[in-house]
This record gives structure tokens, sequence and C-alpha cells, in this order.
């Protein structure tokens, strides 16, 4: 009888060992990054169910013409990646941040480069930053790829905001919400006092 728990045991540490080590593999940044069993489709989706990095990477990887980007906090260097893959791939990317934000993650590096340092200097790409001096915070966490595909939600774009916290994110093509993001981006983009980053 000990035998066999013993057995018994060892044979379900070796199962959850094998189970944890293949569900915890991070996807390597690239445009093979989105082959995956977790594809965007439209509506809602809740982390930490379901892991909204690899739908961002999903979606934002289908741009083949622009993608704007309203994030109040990035350093989530993966999808930094998919966006720099893009933009090599000839895709125009704006993206707007929260000044506050902006400046806590230009500081605190953990001693690596923040995701903005990535994309510094890469054709195709902009960077704007609402004036850290203005009183009211961009909370947005929303980007519109290619005029057809709106995503929205509580999720910003870190690893434990996409793939452990609470969150979630929706996938929208109505038009209504895409002229209004549209409207909203543009205003955002053109404000007087911008920090324009590149």
């Amino acid at each position: 009888m000990a035998r066999i728990s013993v057995w018994f045991l060892l044979l379900l540490g070796i199962y959850l060992l094998g189970r944890s080590s293949s569900s915890h593999q991070e996807p390597t940044p690239g445009p093979t990054a989105v082959v995956r069993a977790q594809s965007y489709t439209l509506g809602v989706h809740y982390a930490p169910a379901e892991n909204l990095e690899h739908l961002d990477a999903d979606a934002l990887q289908r741009a083949r013409r622009k993608i704007d980007i309203c994030m109040y906090a990035f350093t989530d260097r993966y999808l930094a990646e998919v966006l720099l893959d893009r933009a090599r791939n000839g895709v125009k990317v704006r993206i707007y941040r929260d000044g506050s934000q902006f400046d806590e993650e230009q500081r605190w590096r953990g001693g690596r480069a923040s995701t903005t340092g990535l994309l510094i200097g890469q054709r195709n790409i902009e960077i704007r930053v609402k004036p850290p001096s203005q009183r009211f915070l961009l909370h947005l966490k929303s980007y519109e790829v290619d005029a057809t595909v709106l995503r929205d939600g509580s999720a910003n774009w870190s690893p434990a905001g996409l793939k452990d916290q609470d969150n979630s994110l929706s996938f929208i093509t109505e038009p209504a919400a895409l002229s209004g993001f549209e409207r909203e981006f543009e205003a955002a983009w053109n404000r007087a006092g911008n920090l324009i980053v590149q």
C-alpha cells in the first residue's frame, strides 16, 4: 500500500509539473507570435480566465495600415515588440499616453529599458504624452486597428493587468463606437501642450 501511494504521488507530481510549465510559457515576439490557441473574437473577454495579452497581440498583428492607441499604463514588453513588428511591416502606429503615468514608468524601469525605449527611433511609430501638469488623467485603455476594430476595457498594458488581475476588454466593430474613438483620439493627439516623444 505504501509503495502504491509513493508511486501515485510521484506520478501526480510529474503530471502537475508538466501542466504548470506548459501553461505559463511566454510567447515569442514577432510575426509568428500570434500562432496560438487563443485568438480575439468580438465581444467581452475577462482576465484572469483568459489571457488578454494574447488577445491584444492577435488583434494588433492583424493591422495592415494603422493602429491608434490611448493607453494609461504600458509596461508589457511583449506588446511593445508586437507594435515594433507591425511598424517594421509598414503599419503606422500612434501611441498617446498619460503624462504622470508615462513619467513614472520612465523613472521606474527595474533596470530594464522601458517599453517606450524600445519604440523610440523606430520608423512608423509616433508617441505623444498628455502634459503631466494637466489636472485630470488620461485613463483610457483603448486602441483602434485599421479603423475597423476598437478595443476598450479596464485592462492596462501590463503583464499583471492582462493576465492576473480581474480585468476586461471588449472588441467592437460598431461604426458609432469607431467614429467616437477616432474623434476623441484626434482631439487628444492634437491637444495643446502635448509632449512629442517621437
